[in-house]
C-alpha cells in the first residue's frame, strides 16, 4: 500500500450548475469545467478538502456527478446557499461531513466571517473564510463587516485561478487576504 502523506486544501464557493456566477461573478462560461480540473490536478485521493461552502445550486443528480468526479475526502462548512439541504442530502452528493465551522491547528475555517473572541484574537488565530467573492466591499453585508478583525483573511475563488489552496500555503498567509485591510483599502 502506497503510504503517501495526507494533504489538506480549502475552496470555497464553487457554485457548481450556477450559471448566474457568469455574470454576477464575473467568471467563464466554463467555470464548473475549469474547478472540476484544477481540484483533480491538485487533490489526490489522500487528500482533504475542506469546503467553505455555497457548494452548488441545482438539485443532488446534477451534484452528484461533480461530486464524484473530485479526489479526496470532502468536509462542507456550510454556506448561505447550503441552508436549503439536510446534512444527509450532502452526505448522498459525497460530503464526509457537513459541519457549520472547523478548526485546524490555529485556523477557523467559515463561510461567513466568524466571530473571534478576545482570546482566540490574543492567540493569533485566524479565521479564513469566503462568501464575499471578489465583490466590492461596498456590497458586503453590514452585519458581516462588523465581525471582520485584523485576524480576518478572504479566499476567493476567482482570484486563486479556481483552484483548491493547501492549508500549508494558507499558514503562510498565501493565496488569501487579509478581510481589514481590504475594507480599509476601498473606503
Amino acid at each position: 500500500m502506497d503510504n503517501k502523506p495526507v494533504k489538506y486544501y480549502v475552496i470555497t464557493d464553487t457554485h457548481f450548475c450556477h450559471d448566474k456566477m457568469v455574470g454576477w461573478g464575473h467568471r467563464p462560461l466554463n467555470f464548473n469545467q475549469i474547478i472540476i480540473n484544477q481540484w483533480r490536478v491538485t487533490v489526490q485521493p489522500q487528500d482533504v478538502v475542506f469546503h467553505l461552502g455555497d457548494v452548488a445550486w441545482g438539485n443532488q443528480k446534477q451534484l452528484i456527478p461533480i461530486m464524484s468526479a473530485l479526489s479526496g475526502t470532502k468536509i462542507l462548512i456550510r454556506g448561505n446557499h447550503d441552508r436549503g439541504h439536510s446534512n444527509n442530502w450532502f452526505i448522498k452528493a459525497g460530503f464526509a461531513a457537513v459541519l457549520e465551522k472547523a478548526q485546524v491547528s490555529r485556523t477557523i475555517l467559515s463561510h461567513f466571517p466568524a466571530i473571534l473572541n478576545q482570546d482566540e484574537l490574543d492567540r493569533d488565530i485566524i479565521n479564513v473564510h469566503g462568501h464575499f467573492h471578489n465583490i466590492p466591499t461596498k456590497k458586503w453585508e453590514p452585519e458581516l463587516i462588523d465581525r471582520i478583525t485584523p485576524n480576518h483573511y478572504l479566499l476567493s475563488l476567482e482570484e486563486v485561478g479556481y483552484k483548491p489552496i493547501s492549508m500549508e500555503l494558507i499558514r503562510k498567509r498565501k493565496f488569501i487576504k487579509n478581510t481589514k485591510k481590504l475594507l480599509e483599502s476601498e473606503r
